[in-house]
């Protein structure tokens, strides 16, 4: 670095005119000779230490004495970065590093002992989240039974292996293979706690509500696109499968619904004879047409109409009451006798399949 010569200027008290201001204009300059120089040897400093650093690390990454370089930049991070250690376990005064003997694991995943260090498996600022638990007996525990089980308020997730399979067991309602995820709190009696299970088997997922700490609420299930359309059933009254069953085979189409309504459709076509003597016209024996699902009584209506006939010969049809919830029974009526002759007609059922 460059000295710079000390200055000799003294004003004297009978300095005047143009003596006077040369000195004060030598002073200056001084003054500003010398910020000039020290910013400049900052500027060197910082240069010398941002090419020292590279050389350094190329020094030790090339093996000479295998050490590693306490480079001045080094020296100024270290110095800038240390703070006091604990002196104790207990000591919590703010910008201290923990010594190693001062460390103190927590003592349960819920575990908020100020100053704990966390183990694998503590959740940390997610304390509400309980994480996963393996509970095989979950559908038979009380909402207070889950939140003691889980660890307390917060979110949770249940399932049981049982050889790799999500299994809890024959009887588990709603399905027996699948996973629970819920809330537990026991505020307002655990009626804030939920439950929602989401089975492995036809894509589908069911809630249920705490009524009390240790009463649930029935399972309902969570209907979505893929579960709509299906196979509906019911228990008791109370549906259990999907919400609309749509079916055909070779008596018809029908379509069920999952409030118990069955709507049955279908084209017939028969060929008999119209001649037996009834009401001043003629008639068919008696005819059956099977149902391509079966009402839960006779109690269905039945609308028919006449969709083709045989050399235009008229004809209409007679519902009888002699049918069954798979059948129904009709006849063919004419004004004039008919031989035997292929008759069509559409028709409409309308009643409950429970």
């Amino acid at each position: 670095m460059i000295k710079l010569p000390v200055p000799n200027i003294i004003i004297n008290a009978n300095d005047q005119g143009a003596v006077f201001q040369d000195k004060i204009n030598a002073s200056l300059e001084a003054i500003r000779n010398a910020i000039i120089a020290y910013n400049s040897q900052i500027d060197a400093a910082q240069t010398a230490m941002q090419y020292t650093e590279p050389a350094s690390q190329s020094v030790a990454l090339a093996g000479e004495n295998n050490t590693f370089k306490m480079t001045p930049l080094r020296v100024k991070q270290a110095i800038e970065s240390f703070r006091p250690l604990t002196t104790s376990p207990t000591d919590t005064t703010q910008g201290r590093l923990w010594r190693t003997n001062d460390l103190v694991k927590t003592t349960s995943a819920t575990d908020s002992t100020n100053g704990r260090m966390l183990k694998v498996g503590d959740a940390g600022i997610l304390t509400a989240n309980k994480g996963v638990r393996q509970l095989t007996n979950a559908g038979a525990l009380t909402p207070q039974e889950i939140e003691a089980a889980v660890g307390g308020i917060g979110s949770y997730e249940l399932i049981s292996l049982v050889g790799g399979v999500l299994d809890f067991g024959e009887g588990f309602a709603p399905q027996r293979y699948g996973r629970i995820k819920g809330f537990t709190a026991s505020t307002n009696n655990y009626q804030y706690s939920w439950q929602e299970y989401t089975g492995t088997n036809g894509n589908r997922k069911w809630q249920r509500r705490a009524f009390s700490a240790t009463v649930w609420g029935p399972w309902q299930e969570i209907y979505h696109q893929g579960s709509i359309l299906g196979t509906v059933s019911q228990l008791n009254g109370i549906p259990t499968g999907a919400l609309i069953q749509r079916g055909t085979n070779a008596n018809g189409e029908f379509v069920r619904f999952a409030d118990g309504t069955l709507i049955c459709t279908g084209t017939t076509a028969v060929t008999s004879n119209i001649d037996i003597a009834f009401e001043g016209g003629v008639r068919s024996g008696g005819l059956t047409q099977v149902f391509p699902s079966a009402f839960v009584n006779q109690e269905y209506r039945i609308s028919m109409t006449p969709t083709a006939r045989a050399n235009n010969a008229p004809f209409s049809m007679g519902h009888q009451l002699s049918g069954s919830p798979g059948s129904f029974g009709f006849q063919l009526h004419a004004i004039t006798p008919q031989a035997s002759k292929t008759y069509q007609f559409d028709w409409v059922a309308f009643g409950r399949w429970f």
